[in-house]
């Protein structure tokens, strides 16, 4: 079981360190980094709850009837999960990144929601191996980078804000928070939502790893794009 649970969290902090060497001008620092990990863990148990509220409402409302099961996954996978789980991982960036002074670089966004993300990612892990007997498909499964993938979206957009807002160009810096948001929503969703209908037909295993190698270059370019062209805020 030790071997698997590292098997799922190893993989996220790998990542974290590249993203954080990444950062080439100023490195942030390792206690304002430890506070945003610490809050990927916590905000993982309200996400939990909230996810299992949004399930029974939706079943008693009656969707799984009403609607097909293509219908039924897109509802449970973008607005059940993805919403929800990417909706706080914002709000930690909302709540301790927002008014940061340590937040004087566009790149410190991605830093920071890769520590969030990957914080939930290694925590959710751990949690997935432990309830599911620890299997290797299970420890596998929970490698592909999908927390990841998502924060490095979110930190990009934001980050892009930050820059827009302090300079006083309103209208973009709007723009960019609500993508910083939306796009990874719509990425997790997309995730998930693969992920669910596979078990229905192989045609959506197919789809889910290209999208999985496509967003994942896309996610390394916007890192290296990010570091290359990073500007104050």
């Amino acid at each position: 079981m030790d071997k698997a649970v590292l098997c799922g969290v190893i993989p996220p902090i790998l990542v974290l360190i590249y993203v954080y060497r990444m950062d080439k001008i100023e490195k942030e620092p390792i206690g304002l980094l430890a506070k945003f990990f610490i809050a990927g863990i916590i905000i993982a148990i309200p996400a939990a709850i909230v996810e299992g509220i949004l399930d029974a409402v939706f079943q008693i409302a009656g969707l799984p009837y009403l609607l097909s099961v293509i219908g039924y996954a897109v509802v449970t996978n973008f607005i059940g999960v993805a919403l929800v789980e990417e909706g706080f991982k914002f709000l930690v960036l909302e709540l301790l990144a927002k008014k940061s002074k340590e937040f004087d670089y566009r790149f410190d966004a991605i830093v920071y929601t890769m520590c969030v993300g990957i914080a939930f990612a290694a925590f959710e892990n751990i949690l997935y191996i432990i309830s599911f007997g620890a299997g290797w498909d299970i420890a596998f499964a929970r490698l592909l980078p999908g927390h990841s993938i998502f924060a490095v979206f979110m930190g990009f957009y934001y980050g892009n804000w930050k820059g827009y807002y302090d300079a006083g160009n309103m209208e973009p810096a709007k723009k960019n928070k609500w993508k910083a948001l939306l796009i990874p929503v719509l990425l997790h969703g997309f995730y998930d939502f693969c992920c669910t209908m596979g078990g229905y037909s192989g045609i959506f295993v197919l789809i889910f790893f290209a999208f999985l190698i496509g967003v994942t270059i896309f996610a390394f370019r916007f890192v290296n794009k990010a570091s290359r062209e990073d500007l104050p805020v």
